[in-house]
């Protein structure tokens, strides 16, 4: 196993770690990887990382800001667009936030977007806000398995925010199935 890059990675000072020999959470190098061909994922789609798909993100779900030292950012290409983009950023060692803009997805995203979350990063629950107007992002996040569990008032310019949760035992993109094919995709 290679070392761990320690990177700021939270409002609270914490450092989140992230394995440098793979390129899916490397947001550090902010660049596009390549990918061998997968029954999972094949041609062409890609999975990319870096600041670039969490702009993309924040000018779509996050008033078009985001603050990329504190953020890690995972995105799905089809070709050379754009498809899907997470930022995962408010990590505190038992939970982390989860921003989507979402065109397409795919399992194989969802469980890339699990790794890092659950193996990676370590936690045990993952926080989805979602705007009360956004009923698109309520189907996927619900899709992906997260329990609505809090509704904050008037907290946002649109009204209210939804806080969804998913903790890792009920993760259902983390299970050993979905595991084996992300590592027979990222050939390990």
């Amino acid at each position: 196993m290679a070392p761990l890059a320690l990177r700021q990675d939270s409002m609270l000072g914490s450092v989140i770690p992230l394995r440098t020999d793979s390129a899916m959470v490397d947001s550090l190098s902010g660049g596009r990887m390549t990918v061998a061909e997968s029954s999972l994922l094949t041609q062409p789609y890609t999975i990319v990382t870096g600041d670039a798909v969490g702009q993309w993100v924040a000018d779509r779900a996050c008033d078009g800001r985001f603050y990329a030292p504190l953020s890690s950012c995972i995105g799905l290409m089809r070709g050379e667009r754009l498809v899907a983009g997470a930022i995962f950023d408010h990590y505190n060692h038992r939970s982390i936030h989860l921003h989507m803009a979402i065109e397409r997805l795919t399992p194989t995203f969802l469980s890339a977007l699990a790794h890092y979350a659950f193996d990676v990063a370590g936690v045990e629950t993952v926080i989805a806000p979602v705007t009360a107007v956004n009923h698109r992002s309520q189907r996927a996040v619900e899709h992906a398995g997260f329990t609505l569990e809090a509704t904050l008032k008037n907290i946002h310019p649109t009204g209210d925010v939804l806080y969804y949760t998913l903790h890792r035992d009920a993760c259902p993109f983390s299970t050993s199935a979905y595991t084996s094919r992300l590592e027979s995709y990222y050939g390990r």
